[in-house]
């Protein structure tokens, strides 16, 4: 947790610079300190862990419209070099442009007067102490096994639903119990590293698509909200129906590749994780390593 606050805290300092890296980089690290925190949350203890959780929460969000028009934009340059049926090029020129120009806008407000980076870093500031305060009495693996097997349990539970009920609000529960156990199968890493780099790259090409999915969601519902000029109903209607093609083919890919994900108990995933992490504890050049 303390290398993810100071690589926020470097992130923060670089969007002074109108650069789009350091909002991404920035929000990825409150969601892997997110991760880590329900990861060990029996340990800290629920109230604490709701009002930390909520902390970096409402920090990340500062940023969220941000984010939004980027991925916006760059959703539409994919669009752009995807095969036929193509969009319509006029649809996806007013768009880029209109996104374009509000993404300017934001970032040229950061770059001018530097209050949100100065703001968010004073944020990051205030929490440096956090990991050294933070109570964790358990021994190894026990630390974050009920964690672990909550995290699952919630990502398992949340597939069901989305499985059974798909829906953009269930697909986007699935999305962030898969990235909670992306961050989780990351720390685990040197439990059995051959193991792990393949799960990893099962859960980060899961967690991707998740967020294309969602990210597809967020464009469809800007269009149906916000009128944009330099585009006809009839073509934005157009574009919805491609638009609701491709999240369509992300949504089978994500069950198929969830069902494989979520194919245990919670129990058993937890405990044969523990096994893992046991074996190598008697190993301890590959635990080091």
């Amino acid at each position: 947790m303390a290398y993810q606050l100071k690589v926020a805290s470097y992130h923060a300092e670089k969007m002074a610079e109108h650069s789009d890296r350091p909002v991404h980089e920035f929000r990825k690290c409150m969601k892997r300190i997110r991760s880590l925190l329900r990861l060990v949350r029996n340990e800290t203890g629920y109230c604490q862990y709701r009002t930390l959780n909520a902390t970096f929460r409402d920090i990340s969000r500062k940023l969220s419209t941000l984010r939004d028009l980027y991925v916006f934009r760059s959703l539409l340059q994919e669009m752009k070099q995807e095969a036929s049926p193509l969009p319509d090029p006029s649809v996806l020129q007013a768009l880029d442009r209109h996104f374009r120009t509000l993404y300017g806008e934001a970032m040229a407000k950061i770059s001018e007067n530097r209050a949100l980076p100065a703001e968010l870093k004073q944020d990051i500031g205030r929490l440096e102490t956090l990991p050294g305060e933070l109570k964790l009495a358990g021994q190894e693996f026990l630390i974050v096994k009920d964690g672990l097997q909550r995290i699952y349990r919630s990502g398992r539970k949340a597939f069901f639903y989305a499985r059974e009920f798909p829906s953009t609000e269930n697909f986007h529960s699935l999305r962030k119990r898969v990235k909670d156990l992306w961050h989780a199968s990351l720390i685990l890493y040197h439990a059995w590293p051959d193991m792990m780099i393949l799960m990893n790259h099962v859960l980060k090409q899961a967690s991707d698509e998740l967020g294309k999915e969602h990210d597809l969601a967020m464009l469809q519902s800007c269009l149906d909200e916000n009128p944009i000029p330099g585009t006809g109903h009839a073509r934005l209607r157009k574009l919805n129906r491609q638009i609701m093609s491709r999240r369509s083919r992300l949504q089978s890919s994500i069950l198929e590749q969830a069902a494989r994900i979520y194919t245990e108990t919670p129990s058993v995933f937890a405990s044969r994780m523990q096994t893992y992490w046991e074996i190598t504890r008697n190993e301890p050049d590959r635990l080091s390593g």
